[in-house]
């Protein structure tokens, strides 16, 4: 199978390129339309796992995949700020925005690059999942979900 050389104990390290906040969110569950009133109306609809222990590492690395995410948001900054600080060097004017057609783009975008693609912080610490704890005869969660959890998904369903 795609991911039966990770052992649950294996850690491995997470960019922040990898889609995995947004697949973890996705965890929460999902949206059905039912009739309210007579009225058609969109409620999200949690996906039945029974676990509370699953629930909770979902949650737990969430809370470490937010702060990763911070830092990279602090950093993001930084690099602009530094940019910003080198144009109006460069020009002998204040700079308040990167252009383009600026050679700190470039920079900016090699330096953006760079960080998303750096293990993030913390991540070594996100738990696994199996398959099997995501009940997916029942909850029908999207390939692309799926997909993005890989990292840390333990393929034990057959």
């Amino acid at each position: 199978m795609l991911h039966d050389y990770l052992k649950a104990s294996d850690k491995i390290a997470l960019t922040l390129a990898q889609p995995l906040s947004v697949a973890l969110r996705n965890l929460d569950g999902h949206m059905i339309v039912i009739k309210q009133n007579g009225q058609d109306a969109t409620v999200m609809t949690p996906w039945e796992f029974g676990s509370g222990s699953l629930r909770l590492r979902i949650a737990n690395n969430i809370t470490i995949l937010d702060a990763a995410l911070k830092t990279a948001e602090d950093t993001r900054l930084a690099i602009i700020k530094e940019l910003l600080k080198k144009a109006s060097d460069r020009t002998g004017s204040p700079v308040t925005e990167i252009k383009p057609d600026m050679p700190e783009s470039a920079e900016f975008q090699k330096q953006f690059a760079d960080l998303m693609a750096q293990p993030a912080a913390g991540t070594q610490d996100i738990a696994r999942i199996k398959t099997s704890e995501l009940k997916l005869d029942k909850n029908e969660i999207p390939v692309t979900v799926l997909s993005a959890l890989g990292p840390i998904l333990d393929q034990d369903v057959k």
